[in-house]
């Protein structure tokens, strides 16, 4: 019977040690893989992010990051600039569209195998193939017409006049182990598109837009130091 409580003592110290070397603030950089679709659209990214501790906090970690997303589907988009040419019209495009933005990012490491955290976009480029969109005016009884559009660019985050095309995370993370993490959340995706053609001059708007809400799922490594 003396036993027993030494063979329990093994097996929590047992359960405790791998879970104890699987924080995710052992490693600075990580690479990242996403997939995330919503609202019309389908996401693929894949970043590589470094973050340090913030001040004396062994729990809360700021960084950077750098991502590049593809971005296919068809979208509905919103006016940006109206220039009092009628009533404001809606566009209806097919998008694919490749960015690469830099960011920053937050986590709280809440335990040594789950965390939360954000990311953001600040700015960048986006390229993409000109598409060619439906543009249907509200003021002429529905009237559509094919116009010629192209992803817009540069990105740049402007807190409320955004820019291109942008990404911001939510997420939660777990930790399978010290090199992957599942991370699942939300993402908001603002996609935008100008006009390219002759249409550019009477539409009532040059640039259209959407921010899509993308339920996404991804895959973190840590490689080893």
């Amino acid at each position: 019977m003396r036993r027993i409580p030494a063979l329990v003592t093994f097996v929590a110290s047992s359960l405790a040690a791998p879970v104890a070397a699987q924080s995710l603030s052992d490693v600075p950089t990580v690479w990242d893989a996403t997939l995330g679709a919503g609202s019309g659209a389908t996401t693929v990214s894949g970043a590589i992010s470094r973050s340090t501790y913030l001040g004396t906090s062994d729990k809360l970690r700021v960084g950077f990051l750098l991502r590049g997303t593809f971005e296919t589907g068809t979208m509905d988009l919103d006016p940006v600039d109206p220039r009092g040419l009628g009533t404001p019209d809606r566009m209806r495009t097919p998008t694919g569209s490749a960015m690469i933005n830099v960011g920053v990012n937050f986590g709280y490491e809440a335990t040594p195998r789950f965390m939360v955290g954000a990311n953001f976009d600040l700015f960048g480029i986006t390229v993409g193939q000109g598409q060619n969109a439906t543009l249907t005016n509200a003021g002429s009884g529905g009237e559509t017409a094919v116009v010629p559009v192209k992803p817009d660019s540069p990105n740049l985050f402007e807190g409320g006049g955004d820019k291109g095309s942008l990404n911001s995370e939510l997420f939660v993370g777990w930790a399978l182990n010290d090199r992957y993490t599942i991370r699942g959340g939300l993402s908001r995706q603002l996609v935008q598109y100008r006009l390219s053609g002759a249409q550019a001059i009477t539409a009532s708007s040059t640039n259209y837009s959407r921010t899509a809400n993308v339920i996404f799922i991804g895959l973190r490594y840590t490689p080893p130091q």
